[in-house]
């Protein structure tokens, strides 16, 4: 059976919701973006809790060549919404100015059920943001701007990507991020493996009951590899797991280390 963790403060993780609570409490735009198991995925979600309520979290998936369209993505935020409003209604336009029109009067509900003031606190995040297609990105800009907000209040906007993500363009591509939405961004962190600390690795192994010294300094060591990827998803979800099975529940050691490793 997995051992259930509660966060931990990974240096990433960390990181991630000290500049997630200033975008929320300002709200503003955000833009992160680094490879797969670094940790970005389980800051949003321990955000999100944090903000129960106040913040929406959308999980995309990639459609068509050049991402998810303004229309579509505005229809996810309708059915996200209602999720956590009295809003029943299942109906969603397919028209975009009827969409956009729906879309406005929701984030009035939820600003109103939540107990808001004039200028609520309310965030959304667009988890895997490398399927969104660059113009659902600047239309979504609209609902974050003070002077043209789409919306009757303005809704902070968290963008978290992969490496294809990254604000800057290659192979003469352009990037997905308009110089304009980057422009009203609070943020903007390209985070990488390198950002993934030794201790982090340690924090993650003692949270989940591994604490023989010379057990967690072989697990270091094989994360230090240059042919390993430094990804703590594959070490919780896989490689914990592993050692937990060869020991049949007892201490996990080194030996039990090295055999789950290898494997």
């Amino acid at each position: 059976m997995q051992q259930t963790v509660k966060f931990v403060p990974t240096s990433v993780g960390t990181s991630m919701l000290t500049m997630l609570r200033k975008v929320h409490e300002q709200r503003r735009i955000a833009i992160f973006s680094g490879p797969p198991g670094i940790g970005k995925t389980t800051a949003i979600n321990t955000f999100s809790e944090e903000q129960k309520g106040n913040v929406v979290v959308i999980k995309l998936n990639r459609t068509g060549k050049t991402g998810m369209g303004a229309r579509m993505v505005m229809q996810k935020i309708i059915m996200a919404i209602r999720e956590i409003t009295t809003d029943y209604n299942n109906y969603v336009y397919h028209d975009t100015y009827q969409v956009q029109r729906q879309l406005s009067q929701l984030i009035g509900l939820w600003a109103e059920q939540m107990g808001a003031s004039n200028l609520p606190h309310r965030t959304i995040i667009f988890d895997e943001a490398q399927c969104l297609s660059r113009d659902a990105i600047e239309t979504l800009r609209y609902w974050n701007d003070v002077d043209r907000c789409y919306g009757p209040v303005p809704i902070g906007l968290v963008f978290v990507g992969n490496n294809e993500f990254a604000l800057s363009s290659s192979k003469g591509k352009k990037s997905v991020i308009s110089d304009a939405v980057a422009d009203r961004a609070r943020y903007i962190e390209e985070f990488d493996y390198s950002c993934v600390e030794n201790d982090d690795i340690k924090m993650i192994l003692e949270a989940h009951g591994i604490a023989d010294s010379r057990a967690i300094s072989a697990v270091i060591k094989h994360y230090s590899s240059s042919r390993t990827s430094r990804s703590l998803r594959s070490l919780v979800d896989y490689k914990i797991p592993l050692m937990r099975d060869l020991s049949g529940g007892g201490v996990i050691d080194a030996s039990i280390v090295a055999e789950a490793l290898a494997a």
